[in-house]
């Protein structure tokens, strides 16, 4: 079976999905097209706001905002299905010229200055924090970040001394995982959106890293059911082995948080360059397995966390 790779995409939102829950619109999208959901991005008063599933937050008008979405999906084809979802053809004419027509407009506020429409009014100072809109809009999200009845959650935190596991290469229970390769501070919100009360069955997911979780991020995980630590690096066979990747659904890359370096390429550089590697020791142990168990198809997923 050939391996394919999945990945995110920032994508324009359909009209169709106005007045809609975030967590509504992240079932749609999983139902449809079985893409997962994960943040949002508009614009407030001149201010860009991005939050990683605001589970009930509402969605505004979506031209007004400039609404934008962070999907993880099979390809662009599925972003851009989204962008346009039960739209007619008239709609979408209509949508793309009001999305032009906002785009010029801002670009003829901003006068090329590097302050956005702020720079409109000569003099004019920049809002406050505290603007009654931007600060309506961002408390509505951040207050609601978290609904116990759109999730599933454990009753009580599993210390990680008891998720983390030597092998679960011979499990019969844990196939059709996730495997997630690397930490970073922000996995909490990639593993939200995957214990969604929406969803139908909930996948294992298997951390697989050198070193163990902080206490801060394993506190942040740790109510999430059916989430194992295994200790390993994903660029040796013989731990990828023992995390069951060849029986995974899918694996994620998640490129690691590099505080100590400077230099901005630098950083894309190494992160671009240790995801290569791993996504080709991955792509082996599975090659080798595939012809030896006969498994299905596997999927690789790349998603760099915050990559600056």
């Amino acid at each position: 079976s050939e391996m394919c790779i999945r990945d995110s995409y920032r994508t324009d939102l359909s009209i169709k999905f106005q007045g809609k829950t975030f967590s509504d619109v992240a079932a749609t999208i999983y139902n449809e097209f079985q893409g997962i959901l994960f943040g949002i991005e508009l614009d407030v008063d001149g201010q860009t706001i991005i939050r990683l599933n605001p589970g009930p937050y509402v969605i505004p008008d979506t031209v007004d905002n400039n609404v934008h979405v962070y999907i993880i999906c099979e390809d662009k084809k599925v972003a851009d299905q989204v962008a346009t979802y039960d739209m007619t053809s008239e709609e979408i004419n209509t949508f793309q010229a009001q999305k032009l027509a906002r785009t010029k407009k801002g670009s003829e506020k901003t006068g090329g200055g590097e302050r956005g429409e702020y720079n409109e009014i000569p003099g004019s100072e920049e809002p406050e924090e505290d603007d009654t809109n931007y600060t309506r809009l961002d408390k509505s999200i951040e207050d609601n970040d978290l609904v116990e009845s759109d999730y599933v959650l454990l009753s009580e935190p599993v210390s990680l001394m008891h998720a983390q596991m030597i092998t679960i290469q011979e499990s019969i229970e844990i196939t059709n995982h996730i495997v997630v390769c690397g930490l970073h501070p922000s996995i909490y919100y990639f593993l939200l959106p995957l214990r969604a009360a929406y969803l139908k069955d909930l996948q294992y997911v298997v951390i697989l890293t050198p070193s163990p979780p902080s206490n801060d991020v394993w506190e942040c995980i740790s109510r999430f059911p059916k989430i194992i630590y295994i200790k390993g690096s994903p660029l040796i066979s013989e731990d990828l082995m023992r995390a069951n990747i060849s029986f995974a659904e899918k694996a994620v890359v998640i490129g690691r948080e590099l505080s100590d370096v400077k230099e901005e390429s630098t950083i894309d550089e190494m992160l671009d360059a240790e995801s290569v590697f791993i996504y080709k020791a991955i792509k082996t142990v599975s090659y080798t397995h595939l012809r030896a168990h006969e498994t299905p198809e596997h999927l690789v997923c790349r998603l760099l966390l915050e990559k600056k």
